[in-house]
C-alpha cells in the first residue's frame, strides 16, 4: 500500500504536494504542454492570416486581378492554424482528462491512508465530514493547480514571448507596450496576492467547517426529532450558512475590484498606447492596413486570454487558500509513531504482562496510576469499577490508540511500543458495546474482520455467533445492506456482526468492551452463549457494567480512580467483602451504578 513521500509528511505544503505530482506524471505533462502550446498558436496564425489576407486584397483592390497562388497559400495557413489548433486542443483534452482523474485518486488514496493511522484523538477534534471535505479539497485543489500552470500560464507565457517578437518586427514600440501593460498586470497580481489568499483560505475554512456540521447534524437526525429541537438545529446551520455567505461575497467584491482595475489598465493601453502608436506609424507610412488588422486581432485575442487568466489567478488565489487549509487540518504529524526498526508482533501463548502503567489525557489530570499485573495464555479477566475508573482507558493503551506515559505493557514479551501498530492491532479482536457498522452488505461488514476471507469462512462465523439464521431471513441475505451505523439491525443483530467479526479474525486476544451492557436480559442470554464459545482458549479482558457476566471471568480485578484496588475471583472476592462485593450487593438491576456516591447513598 502506498504512503505519502517522507518529504510530504515532514513539510507538508501545497507546493510541495504540486511538484511531487508533476514529477510523477511528467512524461504526460510534457506531451500534453506541448500541445496546449500549439493549440495557443491560432492566437497568432489567425490574425497573421488576416494581415496577409488584408494587405493581398488592398493590393488588388484596383484590378481586382487576384493573385491565386498566393491567396491559395494564405487560405493553406489560415485553415492549418485555424483546424490545428482545434485538433491539438481537443487530443490534449482526450489525454488530460483521464490523467487528472487519475491524479485526483492518488492523492486522495495516499493522505487516506495517512490519516488512517492517525490517533484516536485526531479523529476527535474533527468532524468527519471536515475530513472528508479537506480530503476532496486537496485532491482537487492539487490536480487544478497543476493543470492551470502546465496547460495555461506556461503556454500564455510563450505566447507573450512569440507575439513580443513578432510586434519588435513591426515595430519596437509595440514590443515595449506589451512589457509595460503585463508589468502591471504581474505587479497588481502581486500586490493583491496575500489578501486574496486570505480570504480564500478564510472561505475554504468556513466551507469546510459548514460541511461538516451537516454531516454532523444529518447523522443526529434521530436526537433531533426525539428532542423537537428542529428550530435550534435549522438556526445552528443558519449561523454556520450566513458566515459561509459572508466570507463568500468578500471574496468575490475583492476580486471585482481588481477585475475594474485591470479592466481600466486593459482599455488605456489598447485605445491610448496600442492604437496612438499605429496611427502614428500610418501616418509616416510605416504601417499597413494588415498591420492594424493584425495588431487588433493579435492584442485582442492575447488581451483576453490573460483577462482569462488573470480572473483564474483570483481563482488560484482562493484554491490555494483551500488546499493549505486542507493540508493544516489533515496533513498533521501522528501522535503515535512507529519506531524505524519496528518488528512485527510475534504471538506464541498471547501472554500479557503490565509494568507499572500510568497515563494521563491533560498532565495534571492522571487516568491511571501504576498499575501493573499479568495475563497468562488464554486467561479470562473482568475490569470492572465505576465510570471514570480508567477501564476503557487501558484497553485504548492496549491497543495503543493512545501512548503510554509511563511503564510497558508487554505480551509474550514484546513492548508493544517497539513492534508495529499493525502487527498489534491484527493479533486482537475487539468487541465494542456499540458496534460500528458500514453501510454496506452484511457479507462486506463481517469480512472486514480479515478481507482475504472466503464465502465459506465467513458463514462459518456467522453461524458460529448465531446470525446467519437472522442473515438468511433478510430478502438479500449476505447482500442486504444494513443502513448507515447498521441502523437496519437491532442491537442484538449488530452485536452478533461484532461477534462474528471476531470468529473471523481468529485473533489470540480478545476484548469485550461492555458488550453486552446496551442489551436487555433476554437478548444478552442469547449472545453470551456465543460470546462464551469465542472466548474459548483466547486470552480475554471483559469490561463488564453487567456484573452477572463476570462469574465467568478466572479474575477479576477491580479500578478506583485510576488503580487497581482488588485482584482475585469472582467468589474470592466476594468472601474478601471489599469493594466488589459491595458493587455485587448494590447493583440495580444487574448494572453496576455509574458512581461511587450512588452506593454509598443506598447503604445509609
Amino acid at each position: 500500500m502506498k504512503t505519502l513521500p517522507a518529504t510530504l509528511l515532514e513539510k507538508p505544503q501545497l507546493s510541495r504536494f504540486i511538484w511531487e505530482t508533476f514529477l510523477r506524471y511528467r512524461k504526460w505533462a510534457f506531451v500534453i504542454l506541448l500541445l496546449r502550446c500549439i493549440s495557443k498558436l491560432d492566437q497568432i496564425t489567425w490574425p497573421f492570416f488576416v494581415k496577409l489576407m488584408t494587405d493581398n486584397l488592398i493590393s488588388v483592390q484596383q484590378t481586382h486581378q487576384i493573385d491565386w497562388q498566393r491567396t491559395l497559400w494564405i487560405i493553406l495557413l489560415g485553415f492549418v492554424g485555424w483546424y490545428g489548433n482545434d485538433i491539438a486542443d481537443i487530443t490534449s483534452n482526450i489525454l488530460s482528462g483521464p490523467r487528472i482523474a487519475r491524479i485526483r485518486a492518488e492523492i486522495r488514496l495516499l493522505v487516506l491512508n495517512d490519516i488512517y493511522r492517525q490517533s484516536q484523538r485526531f479523529f476527535h477534534d474533527r468532524f468527519a465530514g471536515s475530513i472528508s471535505t479537506s480530503l476532496r479539497d486537496l485532491s482537487e485543489t492539487v490536480s487544478d493547480i497543476l493543470n492551470e500552470i502546465l496547460y495555461q500560464f506556461i503556454p500564455t507565457f510563450l505566447l507573450f514571448l512569440t507575439l513580443c517578437s513578432i510586434f519588435f518586427h513591426l515595430h519596437i514600440g509595440y514590443t515595449l507596450l506589451m512589457f509595460a501593460w503585463m508589468s502591471l498586470q504581474v505587479t497588481l497580481v502581486y500586490l493583491t496576492k496575500r489578501n486574496a489568499q486570505k480570504k480564500s483560505r478564510d472561505y475554504g475554512d468556513n466551507r469546510s467547517e459548514l460541511i461538516g456540521k451537516l454531516i454532523d447534524s444529518m447523522s443526529n437526525h434521530m436526537s433531533i426529532s426525539s428532542f423537537t429541537a428542529h428550530a435550534n438545529e435549522h438556526d445552528y446551520i443558519r449561523d454556520a450558512e450566513v458566515e459561509v455567505i459572508k466570507k463568500r461575497v468578500d471574496v468575490v467584491n475583492y476580486t471585482q475590484k481588481i477585475f475594474l482595475t485591470t479592466a481600466t489598465v486593459e482599455a488605456l493601453f489598447i485605445f491610448g498606447g496600442f492604437l496612438s502608436l499605429y496611427l502614428y506609424l500610418f501616418s509616416k507610412g510605416q504601417a499597413t492596413v494588415g498591420d492594424f488588422m493584425f495588431l487588433l486581432s493579435g492584442i485582442g485575442g492575447f488581451m483576453r486570454t490573460v483577462k482569462e487568466i488573470s480572473n483564474r489567478m483570483f481563482w488560484l488565489y482562493e484554491q490555494i487558500g483551500i488546499g493549505q487549509e486542507a493540508i493544516r487540518k489533515i496533513i498533521v504529524p501522528k501522535i503515535i509513531e512507529d519506531k524505524e526498526d519496528a518488528q512485527e508482533l510475534k504471538i506464541t501463548e498471547a501472554k500479557i504482562e503490565v509494568q507499572k502503567l500510568a497515563f494521563a489525557y491533560m498532565p495534571d489530570k492522571p487516568v491511571l496510576q501504576d498499575v501493573s499485573f499479568t495475563m497468562q495464555s488464554g486467561e479470562k479477566i473482568g475490569l470492572v469499577g465505576y465510570s471514570g475508573a480508567g477501564k476503557t482507558t487501558f484497553v485504548n493503551l492496549l491497543l495503543r490508540f493512545y501512548e503510554l506515559t509511563q511503564g510497558r505493557i508487554l505480551i509474550d514479551g514484546q513492548d508493544i511500543k517497539e513492534v508495529t501498530q499493525e502487527s498489534l492491532r491484527r493479533q486482537i479482536a475487539l468487541i465494542p458495546q456499540d458496534t460500528s457498522l458500514f453501510h454496506r452488505s452484511l457479507r462486506d461488514n463481517i469480512r472486514i474482520a480479515r478481507p482475504e476471507a472466503d464465502e465459506e469462512e465467513i458463514v462459518t462465523a456467522a453461524k458460529m455467533a448465531g446470525a446467519h439464521d437472522f442473515i438468511m431471513a433478510q430478502q438479500n441475505q449476505y447482500e442486504t445492506l444494513v443502513g448507515e451505523r447498521g441502523v437496519k439491525l437491532s442491537g442484538g443483530q449488530r452485536q452478533r456482526i461484532a461477534i462474528a467479526r471476531a470468529f473471523l479474525k481468529a485473533a489470540p486476544i480478545l476484548i469485550l468492551d461492555e458488550a453486552t451492557s446496551a442489551l436487555d436480559s433476554l437478548t444478552e442470554q442469547g449472545i453470551q452463549d456465543a460470546l462464551d464459545l469465542v472466548m474459548s482458549g483466547r486470552t480475554t479482558l471483559v469490561i463488564a457494567h453487567r456484573l452477572s457476566t463476570l462469574r465467568r471471568m478466572d479474575r477479576v480485578l477491580v479500578f478506583d480512580k485510576g488503580r487497581i484496588i482488588e485482584d482475585g475471583s469472582h467468589d474470592a472476592l466476594l468472601a474478601r467483602n471489599g469493594t466488589y462485593a459491595k458493587m455485587w450487593a448494590m447493583q440495580a438491576g444487574g448494572f453496576l451504578p455509574e458512581k461511587e456516591e450512588a452506593v454509598l447513598s443506598e447503604s445509609l
